[in-house]
Parts: structure tokens; C-alpha cells; sequence
């Protein structure tokens, strides 16, 4: 059966809450699927003295009355309107200030549980640093040449190509936001069409993968631990010695488990069982059961018997606080409360052990805190481990990924899992 040409209508409707006493008019065709197209405003004055702009929908999903018979007759009807209404165009374009804009952007998207860059502390600063100077203008009289001002700053220029497109994304993402609330009618940053590129220094200075060895990941165990608090007193001192061993131990996981570190962060008491970790979710800037990766994250992660050990320790500690439970998070920042340890932590204590160890010794390599995924990887494949094997432990979505990223590495598929992770080579400190 053909399917029935799409009746072409326009609709009314009042929004009361951004523009008291004015209609806009949509243009566009129904059929069940399609939306509606934007064509002109009418003021209150106008809705009455016309009685066919109000309009009804039967049962059928058919106009009952139409307010104009074709799309042609709308459009001329919207030209004819703000030719004659061109003075109430602050009727139905807000004066928001950008700053207000943005504030309302981040504060929906922060509650709605948004994990994109709106919800870094870092990516708001950088708006006000770098395009401080648009913050008190009016949304709607921020031109191209604005943005183009704020992105040809030597600031702004001085910064990687990843940071600059960072900051082209969020103010055009602000202004997306104005117009979806209808508070301005363009996107200057999308007219700009600006998009910045690596330079060839920067494709230079790519981080390679750093792979390293298990007596380098006791030196940076043992510089951490040795850590000094930043000021004095007894109670600091001992916070101080729970952070070391809490960052050394969490920096000693990541190597032995190959977990992303928002994957272990998430780790809680109710995941562990005799099997290993029963990975389903994250803990990840700063939202609870954070979505993985993808799909075939999900999995059950081996543990070692030291890995066992040290969870074992943090939930013995745990039972003697007071309403402990087995949903609390295994790795937290304070011992007395389920407030999970933050990648940034990790990062730093890491940072503050490279800095002390190549101090003494200028070949130790630099490590980021997914280089440690990597040696976990190398180390199981170095001593034997099967590349099948290794791709459900790390959760890649196939064998061939497991493969391409470690080709360099020589493999063997008769070797166990558990003897490699139960060897010697992973003495705890």
C-alpha cells in the first residue's frame, strides 16, 4: 500500500514562559514522524482579531482547521509580520548576557548527569580566561568577528590544537543552548567554521606507549610512600601515610589487574568475588556507575593473590566505621567516608614519583597512569599468555585490537594466567 503524501500545514502554538503574548507560527508537513519548521511570530492582538490561527488536531492526527492553506502562503505571511513588527524582536530574543548563558548551559548539563567537558572545572575556567571579555555582552550581539577576536588572541594561539578545539566546542556548544531555549537565532562560533590542526612539533611530541618493568614499579611504589606531607601536625602526618599507601596501592592495581584507572576507582566490596572483579561499571568525573567504555568492558577481571590482599586490607579497615556496607568503594580518600579516590590524586602522587626518580636517575622513563594498562598487557604476553586471553581481561572489543596495539610483543598460548599474575615478578611492597 502507498504510503499517503504528507499534508502540508502550519501550526500555532504560545510560549508562555519565554515570550508572554507571542505565537509562533511553524510551517512543515505532518505525517506521525516529521516535526515542524519555523516561519513567524503573531502577537496576542493579532491571534484574536485572526480566529483561523488557532487550529486543532482530530483524532486522526488531521488539522481540523488550517491557519494557511500552503507553506507558500505561511512564508509570505512571516515576511509581511516582521517586516511590520520589527521593533518587538527583544519579545522573542532574550538579552541574557553570555556569562548567564553559559551558567544555565553548564548548570543543565551538570544535572543532567552530562560527563562531557561542561562537567570539568578546568573547561569553565578556561571560557573565563581566555573569552572573559564576552561575558558581560548580550549573547545575541556576539558576532563572528567576536569569536574570531577571542580565538586570535596570542593567549589563545599559545595553546595545543586539542585546548583550542576544546574552547571552540564549549562557547559553540553555549550558543546551541541558547538557541534550543529560542534566547538568540545563531551560532556565531559554527558561522566562524573554526577548527584547528596539530602542528608538526605537537605530532612530534605524541606520548608513546611506555612499557614498564616490575622493579620500576616498585621504585615508584616506594617514592610514593615516601612522600612528605605539605604541612605539619600529627593528624596530617597520618592522613598523609593513608593517601602514600592508597595512591602506591591503587598505582600497584593498575599494573596487576590492566583495569582503566575510572574502572578500578569504581571498584566497590560487592564486586569482588572468587572469580575476580565483577567489572559492569566506573566511577568517573564524579558520577556513580559511570557507563564503561563499551560493551565488552563488562567482564571479570583476574585478581592476583597480593591484589586480594590488598582489598582484603581496606575492607577490614572498613568494617570498623560506622555505617560501612558492602556497596562503599574499596579505594577512598578518606577512610572514614565512601568518597572514592579521584584520577587526579592518582596523577599527581604519579607525577610526584617520576619527578623524585628521575632526579636521581635521568633515564626512568615518563609513565601516564594508562601506560600502566599497557605493562600489565606486555608482561602477560612477554611470559606467555595467549593474545585471546588477554583481550577479555582488558575488555578490547576484539582480538584483532589486543593484537595491533601489542604486535612487538612475542606471545605463547601455553602458559596460564594465574601463574603469570602469582609469580614472583609482582612482590607487594
Amino acid at each position: 500500500m502507498a504510503r499517503k503524501k504528507p499534508k502540508k500545514h502550519v501550526r500555532v502554538y504560545l510560549d508562555k514562559n519565554k515570550h508572554p503574548g507571542i505565537f509562533r507560527i511553524e510551517g512543515g508537513q505532518y505525517d506521525g514522524l516529521y516535526g515542524y519548521r519555523g516561519y513567524g511570530y503573531f502577537t496576542q492582538e493579532e491571534r484574536d482579531e485572526n480566529k483561523r490561527i488557532t487550529t486543532e488536531w482530530n483524532k486522526k492526527g488531521e488539522h481540523t482547521d488550517y491557519p494557511f492553506r500552503t507553506l507558500t502562503e505561511a512564508k509570505n505571511a512571516k515576511i509581511q509580520w516582521e517586516a511590520a513588527h520589527a521593533e518587538l524582536d527583544s519579545y522573542y530574543v532574550a538579552d541574557d548576557t553570555f556569562e548567564a548563558l553559559m551558567e544555565e548551559c553548564f548548570t543543565q548539563r551538570e544535572n543532567s548527569g552530562d560527563t562531557s567537558a561542561f562537567t570539568r572545572k578546568g573547561n569553565r575556567r578556561l571560557i573565563e580566561n581566555k573569552a572573559g571579555f564576552l561575558l558581560k555582552t548580550p549573547a545575541r550581539k556576539i558576532t563572528v568577528s567576536d569569536i574570531d577576536k577571542v580565538l586570535d588572541q596570542e593567549c589563545v594561539l599559545r595553546l595545543s590544537a586539542k585546548r583550542k578545539n576544546t574552547l571552540v566546542y564549549l562557547l559553540g556548544s553555549i550558543f546551541e543552548f541558547g538557541i534550543s531555549r529560542e534566547k538568540i537565532k545563531r551560532n556565531p562560533v559554527k558561522q566562524a567554521n573554526r577548527k584547528f590542526k596539530k602542528t608538526a612539533a605537537e605530532k612530534t611530541n605524541t606520548h608513546e606507549m611506555t612499557i614498564l618493568e616490575p622493579d620500576q614499579l616498585q621504585a615508584v611504589m616506594k617514592s610514593i610512600l615516601n612522600r612528605p606531607p605539605k604541612r605539619g601536625g600529627a593528624l596530617v602526618k597520618a592522613h598523609q601515610e593513608y593517601v602514600n599507601r592508597l595512591d602506591a596501592d591503587i598505582i600497584y592495581c593498575l599494573f596487576w589487574t590492566g583495569c582503566r584507572v575510572h574502572e578500578l576507582l569504581g571498584m566497590r566490596f560487592r564486586d569482588i568475588s572468587e572469580k575476580g572483579f565483577d567489572l559492569q561499571n566506573q566511577y568517573k568525573d564524579g558520577v556513580e556507575k559511570h557507563p564503561l567504555k563499551n560493551e565488552s568492558s563488562k567482564r571479570i577481571v583476574k585478581l592476583n593473590k597480593n591484589v586480594r590482599t590488598i582489598i582484603q586490607q581496606y575492607r577490614t579497615m572498613s568494617e570498623e566505621v560506622p555505617g560501612f556496607s558492602r556497596d562503599w568503594y574499596v579505594f577512598r580518600t578518606d577512610p572514614n567516608k565512601n568518597i572514592p579516590r579521584s584520577d587526579n590524586a592518582v596523577s599527581i602522587a604519579r607525577n610526584y614519583a617520576i619527578k623524585e626518580l628521575q632526579a636521581t636517575d635521568e633515564d626512568f622513563p615518563y609513565f601516564t597512569t594508562h601506560d600502566l594498562r599497557h605493562s600489565y598487557a606486555s608482561y602477560n604476553l612477554s611470559h606467555g599468555l595467549s593474545p585471546v586471553k588477554l583481550s577479555r581481561q582488558l575488555g578490547h572489543s576484539t582480538v584483532t585490537q589486543t593484537l595491533n596495539t601489542y604486535s612487538h610483543i612475542t606471545r605463547n598460548d601455553s602458559v596460564k594466567q594465574e601463574d603469570i599474575l602469582n609469580s614472583s615478578d609482582s612482590e607487594y611492597i
